[in-house]
C-alpha cells in the first residue's frame, strides 16, 4: 500500500470548505482524480467523522433538500426553498 501524500490536518481543511465534488477534494489534496482516490478519501473522511455527502456539490444538505421537497407544492418552490435559481420554465 502506497503512503499518503496528504494529511488529516489538510483533508478536515478543505471538507470545511464545502468541496463541489469529490474530483475537487483530489486535485486539491495533489491527487490525480481516480475513482480509488475518491474512495480512499471518502473512508477516511467517515473514519474522522467528516460529512461525507457531496453534499456540498450543491449548497444544501440531503435534509434540507427533502424538507424542501415535502414543504412545496411544485420544483420551482422546492429549487427557491434549497437557494437555487429556477432558470427558465416549466417548473410548475
Amino acid at each position: 500500500m502506497l503512503k499518503r501524500t496528504w494529511t488529516d490536518e489538510k483533508l478536515i481543511e478543505i471538507m470545511n470548505d464545502f468541496p463541489k465534488s469529490w474530483a475537487n477534494v483530489c486535485r486539491k489534496l495533489g491527487l490525480k482524480v481516480l475513482n480509488s482516490n475518491r474512495k480512499n478519501i471518502k473512508k477516511r473522511c467517515e473514519e474522522l467523522g467528516l460529512p461525507t455527502e457531496i453534499v456540498w456539490r450543491y449548497s444544501y444538505t440531503k435534509n434540507e433538500l427533502r424538507e424542501a421537497v415535502e414543504n412545496s407544492g411544485s420544483y420551482r418552490q422546492v429549487l427557491m426553498a434549497v437557494g437555487v435559481s429556477p432558470h427558465g420554465g416549466g417548473y410548475e
